[in-house]
């Protein structure tokens, strides 16, 4: 198989991970909502959101760090520089939640959330973001090595793979409590982890070999990465600020109303970067060792985010009403309004993630770090501005712009750092494309569930065709479509052999 159709194929993989998350969280919902009931589900979110926030403040950058500068090593080097980091951030990860256990700390943050009865539960949420943390280190390893399938598996096992283990637990008890829960989600992390570490056995023979912990690797991780998680706090200020602020000067409905349309651009956000996020250790490979694959790779990480993300949009947009049903029913029939205010974020947020990720890559972590937090404070700003004179649309004019912002601030610089290939792209055929898909759609309004997922093919299929037909894809990408479909039927012609 050459490299373009394993790309492919991880891409391809990618999608299907975005797919099962999707189906899992409403179900996890669904449980959970309906067993614990409206205080215990309450809990069990907030210490979610308390496990979010650590794993993502107790992983100083040091899995981007990985990702990013490994593969410019040469690869005898690599199991010590990762296990120099691992044992650090072990150390790191330890001593801080051992603090945040034993001080005034854990008694402020029960009492200040209202969850002084559950110390249990927030042990074990501790545990969790133990585990979680350094799942999440091992995640990076595996895509430094190219292992990309693998690593995204595992690290859906630890996202929401183990929604499966509960729904197993709750078909044969027939109940579950909060504490149960936890303990699945704890195990299936512990189970996770072993998988890693049992991947990483002769990596672990080498780093011994080698002479144990090199402490200049860590230290160069540990400054790589602290800038790093400058950008990660903020762009979950950016998430965040506009519901905590709408709920301030509004209403909770409002929140309620505006995380809707929301919630549908951040999935075709997710959709359009899956590319970007696959191609990273490539990006960091070859900018190394092939500058023409280099641009090559990256100018395909925005080409075929644009491919999703443009015709995405447009269907957004024209069937807004219908997806906003769809997702969350006629109640919500309000929040439809806010499609056309939030429809430019997903393309702001694709090039801001690809310029981010061309800086990180060169090592421009601190300049990364000082563009996310100018574009945050630009986020509270608008928003405390807007949301008194257009509430909902306030908030997401003010996200439009934080990300549009992010967007120069980040990909304006990483233009003098790799060429794009605005040729190959075909940037005016997608646009043609999208539009034909239009033209399709735009008078089709479906009223049941599977008409609309009916149109939502319908249009899919017409972009894709158009695409194909005025030539946004060059010769080398049919043949490697082509050979991509082919590929089952040529192993099914070698096992009949």
């Amino acid at each position: 198989m050459s490299k373009s159709q394993k790309i492919s194929g991880e891409v391809a993989f990618s999608y299907f991970i975005i797919a099962l998350n999707l189906v899992l969280s409403p179900i996890l919902i669904i449980l959970l909502t309906r067993t614990l009931g409206v205080e215990l589900y309450g809990v069990f979110m907030l210490l979610v959101a308390l496990i979010s926030l650590l794993s993502l403040l107790l992983q100083p950058g040091l899995s981007q760090y990985l990702v990013a500068r490994l593969p410019e090593l040469p690869k005898k080097k690599w199991s010590q520089v990762f296990h120099s980091i691992l044992a650090f951030e072990l150390l790191f990860l330890s001593s801080v939640l051992l603090v945040f256990y034993f001080t005034p700390l854990r008694s402020w943050f029960l009492e200040f959330n209202k969850l002084s009865g559950h110390s249990e539960l927030f042990s074990l949420s501790l545990f969790i973001t133990f585990t979680a943390t350094l799942i999440v280190v091992y995640e990076f390893y595996f895509k430094a090595k190219q292992r990309i399938n693998f690593s995204n598996f595992l690290g859906f096992m630890r996202g929401k793979g183990w929604v499966v283990f509960l729904l197993a637990f709750f078909a044969v008890y027939r109940s579950i409590s909060l504490t149960d829960v936890l303990m699945i989600w704890l195990f299936s992390n512990l189970a996770v982890l072993f998988i890693f570490i049992w991947e990483s056995r002769s990596d672990i023979a080498l780093f011994i070999g080698d002479g144990g912990i090199n402490f200049g690797a860590a230290k160069q991780g540990f400054l790589f990465g602290m800038p790093l998680i400058l950008m990660s706090v903020m762009t979950w200020v950016i998430m965040t600020s506009d519901r905590y602020i709408l709920n301030y000067l509004g209403s909770v409905e409002l929140v309620g109303l505006y995380a809707v349309p929301y919630a549908l651009f951040s999935l075709i956000f997710n959709l359009g970067n899956a590319p970007n996020n696959v191609l990273l250790p490539y990006f960091s490979e070859s900018r190394v060792t092939n500058g023409k694959k280099y641009a090559l790779y990256v100018s395909a990480a925005l080409k075929y985010g644009l491919l999703v993300l443009v015709p995405g949009t447009v269907g957004a947009y024209l069937l807004g009403s219908e997806l906003i049903t769809l997702l969350s029913g006629k109640a919500f029939l309000a929040s439809v309004p806010l499609v056309a205010s939030l429809m430019a974020f997903p393309l702001f947020a694709l090039i801001g993630a690809i310029g981010t990720n061309v800086l990180m890559i060169n090592g421009r972590t601190k300049f990364i770090g000082l563009a996310y937090t100018f574009g945050a404070l630009l986020n509270i700003a608008f928003n405390l501005f807007l949301i008194p004179l257009y509430g909902m649309h306030g908030a997401a004019i003010a996200t439009v712009i934080s990300y549009f912002v992010i967007a120069v601030l980040v990909f304006y610089p990483s233009r003098t750092l790799v060429r794009f290939d605005y040729k190959y792209m075909k940037i005016p055929h997608i646009l043609v494309s999208a539009g034909i898909m239009a033209l399709s759609i735009a008078f089709i309004h479906p009223v049941n569930v599977v008409s609309k997922l009916l149109t939502i093919l319908l249009g899919c299929a017409v972009f894709g065709a158009s695409a194909y037909v005025i030539g946004v894809f060059n010769r080398k990408e049919k043949d490697l479509f082509k050979s991509i479909m082919s590929l089952p039927f040529n192993r099914k012609a070698t096992k009949l052999k």
